[in-house]
C-alpha cells in the first residue's frame, strides 16, 4: 500500500514533468509571407536540390585514429525559380546548404556552387537619415515592397534613424555629388555620423559611399555588372540591358567605366580606404571579377567592388572591348553534360591565375578567340579558357 505522503511526491514529480516539457518552445508555424521578408536570396531558376548522405568508414587502426566523415550528395528534388531561400554553411566537393519553407517549416537541402543557382533578393529604396537634408538609398528584402506600411516599420526597426522617403517628398529630392549616397554603416544610430560627407570632403569611417545605377533616369538595383551586358532589377523583373546604358555617376572616360581586376600571378589585389599604399585595407579583389571604375588616375583609380568603395592600382584594373561573339557552352571532349568543371583563367595562359572553375554545360558570353583560348563571361566573371573547352553556339 502506497502511503499518502509517496503519493504526494509522486504526484508532485508527474506534474513537474509535465511542465517541463510544456515549456520546450516548439517549432513555430511559419507564413509565407514571413518568410519571404526573412530572406535576402532566392533561386534565380529551376534548382535542383540535394541531401548529404554520410559515408561509413572502416577505422584502418587499432580504433584510436580520427576518422574524417565522408559525404556524398543525392538529388532529392528541386525548387521552382524564384523560390526565397536562406543560405546556411559551405559543404563538401562543391554543395551550398540552403533552406527553404515547406509547408509553414523551414526544410534544409544543398544546392550545388558551380553554376551558382541563387541571386540576390533584395532591392533599393529611397530613404531619408535624420539630420541630413539629402536623399539616402537603403537594402531591403525585395518581398517589402508590394507592402508599404510593412516597409516603413522595417526600415524602422531595422535602421533607426533612418525612414521611407515618400512619394510626396520626391519632387524635391536632393542627391549627392554624382549620385554617390551615403549612409552609415550602422543604420544611422551614431551621433558622429549623422550628416554624410558631400561634395570633396572627407568620408568618416564609419560611413559607407553607396553608388546609385540609374537605368534612364529610374534608380535601379543592379544584379549583375558584365563587359557588355548587365542585369538590373526594373519594376520588380530582371532585365538585361547594355552596360553602356547605365549610368552610376563615374567620372572616368566612357570606355573606362566598366573593367576586370587584373591579378595573373596573385589572383587578388588589395582595395583601399585612400588612394595611398598606407590606405586602410578594405578587402581584397579576385582576379576575373567586373567592377566599376568611377575614377581613374596614373597610380590609383577609384572602384565599387561587391558594394564596397575604394581605391586599387590602376595597374591591377584591365580594359577589354565591350563587342561580343555570340554564345558558347563549356564542354571536355565535345560533351556539354556531366559533372566535369572547366578552370578558368584570368589571362590566355594555363600559368595565370584562376578565377573561376564552372561545370560544363554553363552558357557563357564570347568576346573572341586569342592564342587558342576564348576570352568569355559569366555572372560578373570575365576570363580566358581553352578553346578545347568551349563549343560554341550556332
Amino acid at each position: 500500500m502506497v502511503k499518502n505522503g509517496v503519493k504526494k511526491r509522486i504526484s508532485t514529480l508527474i506534474l513537474a514533468v509535465v511542465l517541463l516539457f510544456s515549456a520546450i518552445p516548439q517549432a513555430m508555424a511559419v507564413t509565407q509571407v514571413e518568410w519571404d521578408r526573412s530572406c535576402r536570396s532566392k533561386t534565380g531558376g529551376t534548382t535542383t536540390i540535394y541531401e548529404q548522405i554520410t559515408i561509413q568508414q572502416e577505422n584502418p587502426g587499432n580504433g584510436t585514429e580520427i576518422v574524417l566523415p565522408q559525404y556524398e550528395y543525392r538529388p532529392i528534388g528541386s525548387l521552382p525559380a524564384n523560390t526565397y531561400v536562406k543560405v546556411y554553411t559551405r559543404g563538401d566537393h562543391g554543395y551550398q546548404k540552403i533552406s527553404y519553407l515547406q509547408g509553414s517549416s523551414e526544410a534544409f537541402c544543398y544546392v550545388q556552387l558551380s553554376p551558382y543557382p541563387l541571386v540576390k533578393a533584395t532591392a533599393y529604396v529611397q530613404t531619408v537619415l535624420e539630420g541630413y537634408p539629402g536623399v539616402c538609398v537603403t537594402e531591403v528584402p525585395e518581398a517589402y515592397l508590394n507592402d508599404k506600411s510593412a516597409l516603413r516599420k522595417y526600415i524602422r526597426e531595422m535602421h533607426p534613424g533612418v525612414r521611407l522617403l515618400e512619394d510626396n517628398e520626391k519632387d524635391n529630392l536632393v542627391w549627392g555629388p554624382g549620385d554617390s549616397l551615403q549612409l552609415p554603416e550602422s543604420g544611422g544610430n551614431n551621433q558622429n555620423t549623422n550628416k554624410p560627407s558631400s561634395g570633396n570632403k572627407k568620408t568618416s569611417s564609419a560611413v559607407k559611399e553607396t553608388i546609385v545605377v540609374r537605368y534612364g533616369n529610374e534608380p535601379v538595383q543592379l544584379m549583375r555588372l558584365g563587359i557588355a551586358n548587365s542585369t538590373i532589377m526594373l519594376n520588380g523583373e530582371e532585365k538585361d540591358v547594355p552596360t553602356a546604358d547605365l549610368d552610376f555617376g563615374s567620372k572616368a572616360e566612357k570606355e573606362k567605366q566598366v573593367a576586370v581586376i587584373h591579378a595573373p600571378k596573385s589572383g587578388t589585389c588589395t582595395l583601399r580606404a585612400k588612394a595611398s599604399d598606407s590606405g586602410k585595407m578594405l578587402k581584397k579583389c579576385k582576379a576575373g571579377t567586373v567592377v566599376m571604375v568611377l575614377e581613374t588616375g596614373a597610380k590609383w583609380s577609384k572602384i565599387s567592388y561587391k558594394d564596397t568603395v575604394g581605391y586599387v592600382l590602376t595597374g591591377c584594373l584591365k580594359w577589354y572591348d565591350a563587342e561580343t561573339e555570340g554564345t558558347g557552352l563549356l564542354s571536355y571532349n565535345g560533351r556539354t553534360t556531366g559533372s566535369t568543371t572547366v578552370n578558368v583563367r584570368n589571362t590566355p595562359s594555363g600559368d595565370s591565375a584562376k578565377v573561376a572553375e564552372w561545370a560544363t554545360g554553363t552558357k557563357v558570353e564570347i568576346f573572341g578567340l586569342e592564342k587558342g583560348w576564348y576570352e568569355i563571361e559569366y555572372k560578373g566573371i570575365h576570363g580566358f579558357v581553352m578553346e578545347k573547352y568551349l563549343t560554341v553556339q550556332k
